[in-house]
């Protein structure tokens, strides 16, 4: 009752309170934006990961990529820090071609990569930071376990960045061309055969799904398997044996689910493994490091398949880009609630899942 006759005083005065639209639009960027933006006979440039923010949400692309709009930053370590962290940990232990033992090897990457001013300064601030410290070294050391089985393995890049050959551009229906750009973490090559891989490393499991990849929401390995031949290693006789990721991270087992000690082993070993997409004629010659489930394997014509699909979805993607319109549509896995990633943008956009 107080609500409506406060409408009324304020509608009396010429004041109106905002309603929640039950629609949401965007309105289509003019074209002299889009000249601004993309000039003609410039190539648009697109990552995996811009790729899966348009698919996942087009308007949370264009505030993150067309406008620039960033998170607040902090000087307290977060997810990134803490992936910086590891990365270098395992770059230097990868590198060390010394005669030593690998946890010998392990321990001094650690012991160097503690003592840089960087991190010093993050997990030094705190009892917190500290602790936090601790985590990440267990989750070394234990995913050092996965690095130890490197037999017949041999890493020859770290930190690679691709996207400057035909292997990875594509032509667009108004004659631009749209270039992949990205960087690998690691490019491994088996001794013996010479093919390339690439592995990720991600701070929680990670696996590749068909049906996500096929609505252009998982094409980071897929844009990998297009991007070993771009790099100059590459040889085409020698081939590709995978694109994968692995987990950084310290397994915690169900010990309701299992039965023996050896059940609980056998998971651990099973979540600390590279997981992603492997070629099936060089599969018989990764070791038990490599979780080869049949449904990962890849013949040539698959492969080929699955690039060119790949493809498809950043042409459509840079077409959409190109043409300035951004809906208001983020992903809902489950039809009812919107992803974490999109609650950021939603006091922008408006959008609230039990309306929209």
């Amino acid at each position: 009752m107080a609500v409506r006759v406060l409408r009324k005083k304020l509608a009396a005065e010429g004041i109106q309170i905002p309603q929640i639209s039950t629609e949401l639009k965007s309105r289509q960027l003019r074209s002299d934006t889009l000249q601004a933006l993309y000039p003609e006979g410039k190539a648009l440039t697109l990552s995996a990961s811009a790729l899966n923010e348009y698919y996942k949400h087009q308007y949370a692309f264009y505030l993150r990529y067309v406008l620039g709009l960033q998170e607040d930053e902090t000087i307290r370590p977060d997810a990134r820090s803490h992936g910086n962290f590891l990365h270098r940990i395992f770059e230097r232990v990868l590198k060390d071609s010394s005669d030593q033992a690998f946890d010998r090897r392990l321990n001094e990457a650690i012991r160097e990569t503690s003592q840089e001013a960087e991190f010093q300064q993050l997990y030094g601030e705190s009892g917190e930071t500290e602790f936090i410290r601790n985590l990440l070294l267990d989750t070394a050391k234990t995913t050092g376990r996965v690095l130890a089985q490197q037999n017949g393995i041999e890493t020859i890049g770290e930190e690679t960045l691709f996207g400057r050959s035909t292997h990875t551009s594509y032509p667009l229906s108004d004659g631009r061309l749209l270039q992949l750009r990205g960087k690998v973490d690691r490019i491994d090559q088996l001794r013996d055969r010479g093919a390339l891989g690439v592995v990720d490393y991600k701070s929680s499991l990670t696996q590749f799904h068909y049906d996500k990849f096929f609505n252009g929401l998982n094409s980071q390995l897929p844009t990998y398997l297009s991007a070993i031949q771009d790099l100059k290693e590459y040889q085409e006789e020698q081939g590709i044996f995978g694109a994968m990721y692995l987990e950084m991270g310290d397994p915690v087992v169900d010990l309701k689910k299992t039965k023996t000690v050896e059940d609980a082993i056998n998971q651990t070993m099973k979540s600390q493994q590279y997981k992603g997409l492997f070629m099936e004629d060089q599969a018989p010659y990764l070791g038990e490091a490599y979780d080869k489930n049949k449904a990962m394997m890849l013949s040539k014509e698959e492969l080929d398949l699955l690039l060119l699909y790949n493809a498809y979805l950043y042409k459509t993607a840079a077409e959409g880009i190109l043409k300035g319109q951004f809906a208001i549509n983020p992903y809902s896995e489950n039809g009812r609630n919107i992803a974490p990633f999109v609650e950021q943008f939603k006091s922008i956009t408006g959008f609230e899942a039990d309306r929209h």
